[in-house]
């Protein structure tokens, strides 16, 4: 809810200020969803699963490339941010993180809902021994 909630939020505001907001909205979607899942790390700051920084990295350099690289801005239909829209997206963006990690404070006493899937043996038909 909190993807949708800074999208449509930064759009809007884009859309109203005369800002290009497709662009802003374009950004906002997918740095949130970053922020998300680092926030979703059970012990962000440490050194556990370095893949996931890496391909947290990765993820908004190839966003940006869509904004600021000619051939791409062409494909996705995109305009450069202005340093100062760069920033207020990113900054909204952050709220991704934040609203993980209250997440997991304010639910810290409540125990996990996993389902368990029990497994039950394959049925194996019995074999019939063959008459001779």
């Amino acid at each position: 809810m909190i993807i949708a909630a800074v999208t449509l939020s930064v759009a809007i505001w884009g859309h109203a200020t005369g800002r290009p907001w497709q662009s802003m909205a374009f950004l906002a979607l997918g740095a949130t969803q970053l922020a998300v899942a680092a926030g979703s790390r059970v012990r962000p700051g440490t050194l556990a699963n370095l893949a996931l920084p890496a391909a947290i990295a990765a993820s908004l350099a190839l966003q940006l490339a869509g904004l600021y690289l000619p051939f791409l801005r062409d494909l996705l239909h995109t305009q450069p941010l202005p340093a100062t829209d760069l920033l207020i997206v990113c900054a909204l963006s952050t709220l991704g993180y934040a609203a993980v990690r209250l997440d997991r404070v304010l639910h810290r006493d409540k125990p996990a809902t996993t389902t368990r899937h029990h497994r039950q043996p394959a049925h194996r038909p019995q074999q019939r021994a063959i008459a001779a």
